[in-house]
């Protein structure tokens, strides 16, 4: 492990000042309570969808694996899916539990005061064109809303596809119509550093969220050392800034 150096300018704990502290322990504690049951679970269900033996002793003369790492690999790739599902819902926890955020009915969370609305997705990349359409057309539908007159609308996508800031008009290509919706400067795609910045003032607000992770987690799950070989590896960072820069 390569130890990496430490921002003292950079306090984690500055997300407090604008996501209650309770709040924010309380959806991390939703997603390992979900997420824990179907990892015990799997012991049951490991071969529900019949493995390959077959392909497993390709995959571990392959990878280096003995049965042991393999199984754990193995349980790892079926869990993904939920995984990523537990995430979406924590993305948007996130948002809806931020000072002067809230649900609403049809997209993810509304900010009366900074009128906006928000559909929030984790990845650009992995959204297919008809949802872009449907969220687009959700969008608009609430724009035209008395209540949400004078709103932006915002299709938030956590991680972007493009290396620059996103933060532009939203004009989805339409399959079935060969055409894209079109440009309106209140219907917006906004990628989550960019946002988050926008909402709080600080530029490095999804940071400190991302660097205050393991420390929660390490609380609710008593893993302290693991926390610290988390955050101590050069990895912990690098990883942040290939995503997210």
């Amino acid at each position: 492990m390569i130890k990496k150096q430490k921002d003292s300018k950079i306090n984690s704990r500055d997300i407090y000042k604008y996501i209650d502290e309770k709040k924010f322990k309380k959806i991390i504690k939703k997603f390992c309570y979900s997420y824990i049951p179907e990892l015990k679970d799997k012991e049951n269900t490991f071969f529900r969808n019949k493995i390959d033996p077959m392909l497993s002793i390709f995959s571990m003369f392959l990878n280096d694996f003995n049965y042991d790492s393999w199984v754990s690999a193995e349980k790892t790739r079926q869990l993904q899916k939920s995984l990523e599902n537990y995430n979406g819902n924590f993305q948007q926890d996130l948002l809806r539990s931020m000072n002067g955020w809230s649900k609403m009915e049809i997209l993810d969370a509304v900010n009366k005061e900074k009128k906006m609305i928000v559909d929030v997705k984790n990845k650009q990349y992995t959204e297919k064109g008809d949802k872009k359409v449907a969220s687009y057309d959700s969008i608009k539908s609430c724009l035209a809303k008395k209540e949400y007159k004078g709103f932006t609308g915002y299709f938030l996508v956590m991680i972007k596809n493009v290396k620059s800031d996103l933060d532009i008009p939203f004009e989805p290509p339409d399959n079935k119509t060969k055409t894209r919706r079109p440009k309106r400067e209140d219907i917006r795609i906004i990628d989550g550093v960019t946002f988050y910045g926008k909402i709080t003032g600080d530029k490095k607000f999804l940071y400190k969220v991302y660097q205050e992770i393991p420390i929660v987690l390490s609380e609710i799950l008593k893993k302290e050392d693991l926390k610290k070989e988390i955050i101590e590896d050069e990895r912990f960072e690098s990883f942040y800034k290939k995503t997210f820069n």
